[in-house]
């Protein structure tokens, strides 16, 4: 495998890897934070659509603005198309990332960056760390929000509270104005597009293979080979 990757192709993968767990991390925060605010259990979810469907259903019931609202919304579908693209790179093989079988022309726009290059990766793994910073910063807006509202109208500490709930807004906000200005995410193939590849590459090596037995058993086989 070192053989046939560069040392860059292979930290990026293993970057990858280490940042969509950090921000899967911080989706479970974000659910613990809306799902206590909003009164709903609290149990452990592993289904991305079902954790996703939760927060927004937790999110309908905060005293958020509609556009804070709509921002981390939006974000978590964000988060649902990247755990889609990790998966792909989960279950990416040696043949797609040395590019021995490419994508089909009509499935990659053409000026695109090619997928599994370190470049690509890197480009995602900057997503990924920008999208983990900014649904880190909703949970934290979420939880001041909710502990604003548990405080007593004369309590004293509530000016603090305030002003930290203005600054985790002005960074929540801001993080997701910083990730829109990333570079474009490149295209990375489906698994069913994976699939097809790895049918394309099985049908050339078995190709390969019957021609080459075609060669080395053609001229025993061939009439008047055998004895008079």
């Amino acid at each position: 495998m070192k053989q046939e990757l560069t040392k860059f192709q292979l930290a990026a993968i293993g970057a990858v890897a280490l940042a969509y767990n950090e921000l899967d991390v911080t989706v479970d925060a974000l659910l613990f934070v809306v799902a206590g605010s909003a009164n709903y259990g609290r149990e452990s979810i592993s289904d991305t659509n079902t954790k996703i469907a939760t927060i927004a259903k937790g999110l309908a019931h905060l005293d958020l603005e509609p556009d804070d609202k709509k921002q981390i919304n939006e974000a978590l579908g964000v988060f649902r198309e990247f755990t889609i693209y990790r998966d792909v790179v989960n279950h990416v093989r040696i043949m797609n990332l040395t590019g021995m079988v490419e994508l089909s022309p009509k499935s990659r726009k053409t000026k695109s960056v090619a997928p599994f290059s370190d470049k690509a990766l890197n480009i995602f793994y900057d997503h990924l760390i920008a999208l983990e910073k900014e649904l880190s910063s909703a949970a934290m807006l979420i939880k001041g929000i909710s502990t604003l509202k548990s405080l007593a109208s004369n309590d004293p500490s509530k000016g603090l509270y305030e002003e930290g709930k203005r600054v985790c807004s002005f960074q929540f906000r801001g993080y997701g104005t910083r990730r829109q200005t990333l570079p474009p995410l490149p295209r990375f193939p489906s698994e069913s597009e994976l699939r097809e590849l790895k049918m394309r590459w099985q049908e050339a090596q078995q190709a390969e293979i019957m021609a080459w037995l075609s060669v080395w058993v053609g001229p025993r086989s061939s009439p008047g080979s055998g004895e008079a």
